[in-house]
């Protein structure tokens, strides 16, 4: 697949003309624009998705363990995704699917969600729970344990980047 940079939702024709750290058929790495961390990098679906639950079963997980390892070798990935959002800053507003990455080495060994969370042994069965079930947000180490919460009518914009800021050493 050869994505556009001729899109509708100018968020993605941005990203699509940005140089890729990591990408395949369903996602795309690049490094953010506004980093809240060192090496922050973003993760987004190419298709129009309003979170990465949405995805194609597995298929997160498969570019995660295959292409963003083989770029960024030797590196543990902090994860979080406030999925299916209307708070997203970028763009007006546009609902896109994307999440933040942080190398874990950066961050509090411990991150906690600022709602009771449930905790899980995977991403897949993460988005297993959270498949068509409204806004939430997301937290893990790839290829670890994740933890997720929903209702998020209390959380304010940017709580993704947030939660990194205040969790950097």
């Amino acid at each position: 697949m050869n994505p556009s940079i001729e899109h509708e939702n100018p968020f993605l024709g941005r990203i699509l003309a940005e140089s890729a750290v990591a990408h395949n058929e369903h996602f795309r790495v690049v490094y953010d624009r506004d980093p809240a961390a060192s090496q922050h990098l973003l993760l987004y679906s190419i298709r129009e998705l309003a979170s990465l639950a949405d995805a194609p079963d597995g298929a997160l997980n498969e570019f995660l363990e295959n292409e963003l390892t083989a770029s960024v070798p030797n590196e543990d990935f902090f994860m979080i995704e406030r999925g299916r959002s209307r708070f997203c800053s970028s763009f007006g507003n546009v609902v896109h699917a994307h999440a933040h990455l942080v190398p874990a080495r950066l961050l509090k060994s411990e991150i906690a969600l600022p709602r009771e969370s449930t905790k899980v042994s995977t991403l897949d069965a993460a988005f297993e729970q959270l498949k068509d079930d409204g806004e939430y947000l997301l937290a893990g180490i790839v290829g670890k344990d994740f933890q997720f919460t929903r209702n998020l009518t209390f959380a304010p914009k940017r709580l993704a980047r947030l939660i990194i800021e205040e969790n950097r050493l």
